[in-house]
């Protein structure tokens, strides 16, 4: 990342926001100059606070934009890391996270130690490829079984949560 030092705090706190707020994910695009996919690591933040989605640009760059609101509703704003800086960024957060935390591990994982490969001049290799491809099913898996801490679901009993203290 470009952008100055930040504190343990600041990074602690990045890692609640994108916890509550956030998305790790992997996006699959069909790449012209290539015949295979193309899987590129994201984290994306999604809040109607644009004081605090400045505040985190500032601290841990990422792209910022804005939809428009709708009838009574607040102007969202998203924060969007794509590509090496969603690395960068989820090396930091890592140990911080909690409900995403297997996420972050399984984005790090597919691109660990991967060098940059760019279209049909430097294509990727295909060890590297069937790596990312890997870690995009597990994102898909992760999403489709609703996990959370660690990767395990608490098991909802007669409208109670099993083994949540009230």
């Amino acid at each position: 990342m470009t952008v100055g030092t930040v504190t343990r705090d600041e990074i602690v706190y990045l890692a609640g926001i994108i916890d509550g707020e956030g998305s790790v994910t992997i996006v699959a695009r069909d790449d012209p100059r290539t015949t295979r996919t193309q899987f590129q690591p994201r984290v994306l933040i999604f809040n109607t606070n644009a004081e605090l989605m400045d505040w985190i640009q500032e601290r841990f760059g990422g792209t910022l934009l804005s939809d428009p609101a709708r009838p009574g509703r607040r102007t969202c704003y998203r924060l969007i890391w794509a590509g090496r800086r969603v690395i960068e960024l989820l090396y930091k957060v890592r140990p911080f996270l909690i409900i995403k935390a297997e996420r972050a591990t399984v984005v790090i994982d597919g691109w660990r130690d991967a060098p940059k490969y760019v279209g049909n001049q430097h294509p990727l290799p295909q060890e590297t490829w069937c790596k990312r491809k890997m870690a995009y099913i597990e994102i898909r898996r992760l999403n489709v079984n609703g996990s959370n801490r660690a990767g395990t679901r608490a098991p909802i009993r007669e409208g109670r949560i099993e083994g949540a203290q009230l």
